[in-house]
């Protein structure tokens, strides 16, 4: 059984690394929307699916912290404000 030497190792995680680098700037700089980011779902007993709380993807999908689309809102109403 042959050794992999230093060079071809330090190669290889090169290689790893700049293809990890190409995938996460195509992300960031991509025109269109993707399908379904990863990471955005799991499986949910009741309904089936359910979005991760706190996610968001480049800017093109976010999950507030209660479980919802879009920006957080607050829950404490302001001072003065009726409801």
């Amino acid at each position: 059984m042959a050794l992999v030497s230093a060079g071809t190792t330090i190669a290889l995680v090169l290689v790893g690394l700049l293809g990890e680098w190409a995938v996460r700037y195509r992300e960031r700089t991509r025109d269109t929307a993707p399908a379904m980011p990863p990471g955005m779902t799991y499986p949910h007993v009741r309904y089936r699916i359910g979005l991760t709380r706190g996610f968001g993807y480049y800017g093109w999908a976010s999950i507030n912290d209660r479980g919802f689309r879009g920006a957080p809102v607050e829950l404490m109403k302001a001072p003065g404000t009726t409801r």
